[in-house]
């Protein structure tokens, strides 16, 4: 497996690829059954959070500051430099984690979830944009959540960056410009 210096040459490396490229990487078929099986546990435990469904959205669906800091944590993680709950999950022991844009570089198990509670301020400052919301239901938060494998990467966005959310998702399943 190519090793990377970080996000943005990780980012470039996973845009360039072509389904055919894509077809001749050899994952370690041993975690791969495992590594779904703790995404789709964490995806079942973002709806219930949530209170939605989750939809398949590509990583180029994704704004670039997400991809770029879910990237980054996934890195870091990757060589053991994240900062870890004291149960110190492993890239190697595949299980739900999580990470957050407003705790850069801190992974944690599900039972530790807490420790990437927003409070105060922070609770209403969006992670796109720096946008500081006054509230429901018109300048709200919206919790977002992005998949890397078992690893939940979460975000809090306002409406404006909510609309740019959608935009770059239609953009890259084809739909092109949304206004």
């Amino acid at each position: 497996m190519k090793a990377f210096r970080n996000a943005v040459e990780l980012d470039e490396y996973l845009a360039s690829l072509t389904d055919e490229d894509r077809a001749q990487l050899n994952p370690n078929i041993g975690m791969v059954d495992q590594v779904r099986k703790a995404q789709a546990e964490g995806i079942s435990d973002r709806e219930s959070v949530l209170g939605n469904k989750a939809r398949w959205v590509p990583h180029l669906g994704l704004p670039e500051w997400v991809r770029l800091g879910m990237y980054d944590v996934l890195i870091r993680w990757s060589e053991g430099r994240a900062l870890t709950c004291s149960h110190q999950p492993s890239i190697d022991r595949p299980q739900p984690v999580y990470a957050a844009a407003w705790k850069p570089g801190v992974v944690v198990c599900g039972q530790c979830q807490p420790m990437l509670r927003v409070i105060g301020l922070a609770d209403r400052t969006c992670d796109g944009c720096g946008h500081e919301c006054m509230g429901m239901p018109d300048d709200g938060i919206l919790p977002v959540s992005a998949f890397t494998g078992a690893l939940a990467y979460q975000v809090g966005v306002c409406v404006s960056c909510e609309d740019e959310m959608r935009r770059v998702e239609a953009e890259a399943q084809g739909a092109g410009p949304q206004e």
